[in-house]
């Protein structure tokens, strides 16, 4: 699966994707909690794992994303709101709209 706006439907590459690393970005499933305050992505595959992640935020969890200084990653924004950068860690939240979505 290619997920829109990922560096992988972009750019026809990535640092990975949902096929190639499912059971690292499913991982969120397995802790059965419905939704998290805190998310960090970092490895491979970020723009799945951050997809993935969506339902499991609430309206005040945030998402980390470690490496934001690489462009390949900016594509979350789609979903996410950069809130605060520092060095090359970014601090984000859901956009509302993405409330709905199902796990």
């Amino acid at each position: 699966m290619l997920i829109p706006g990922s560096p992988s439907y972009i750019l026809g590459k990535s640092d990975g994707t949902y096929e190639q690393f499912t059971k690292y970005i499913d991982g969120i499933s397995l802790f059965n909690v419905p939704t998290f305050d805190v998310i960090f992505v970092d490895g491979r595959a970020r723009v799945a794992a951050a997809w993935k992640a969506l339902p499991y935020l609430g309206p005040n969890s945030t998402l980390f994303i470690h490496d934001w200084d690489r462009k390949e990653y900016h594509p979350i924004l789609q979903w996410y709101v950069l809130e605060q950068t520092a060095g090359r860690m970014a601090r984000l939240h859901k956009k509302p709209q993405n409330d709905t979505l199902n796990k």
